[in-house]
């Protein structure tokens, strides 16, 4: 597991490799400079082909608007990569502006990473069908 510290007192990001899966775990707020580290880590992520992303938000104390933006854009750039952005842990103001923006009818958004893990077990037999 790689840790990232960013500022005195800000936050932390876990990114760990769980089978077929990144996990990037970010801790406390989402803001813009969360969203910056977070698209740092995302685009090295995103070289390789079918790659799946699990944004584990389950410490995540609230997202400000880049960070929902930064969700947007990952999501549409690993999905014509052919990979894919799943939301785990929602919770709190995060999740009631998750889905009061009704990015739950776009973004796969489940309970908690081992949800997410099963999701991406279950993606390849549901392509193939």
């Amino acid at each position: 597991m790689k840790q990232l510290e960013s500022g005195p007192g800000a936050m932390h990001i876990d990114v760990e490799t769980l089978g077929e899966a990144v996990v990037i775990s970010p801790k406390g707020a989402c803001d813009d400079h969360c969203a910056e580290v977070l698209e740092s880590i995302i685009k090295q992520i995103e070289e390789k082909p079918h790659q799946t992303v699990i944004l584990d938000a389950s410490k995540l104390q609230y997202i400000e608007t880049p960070g929902f933006r930064l969700i947007i854009k990952q999501f549409r750039k690993l999905q014509e990569l052919g990979g894919m952005l799943i939301v785990a842990g929602l919770c709190g103001p995060a999740e009631r502006a998750f889905r009061l923006l009704q990015l739950d009818k776009y973004i796969p958004a489940v309970a908690n990473v081992e949800a997410a893990l099963a999701r991406v077990r279950r993606e390849p037999e549901q392509v193939a069908k």
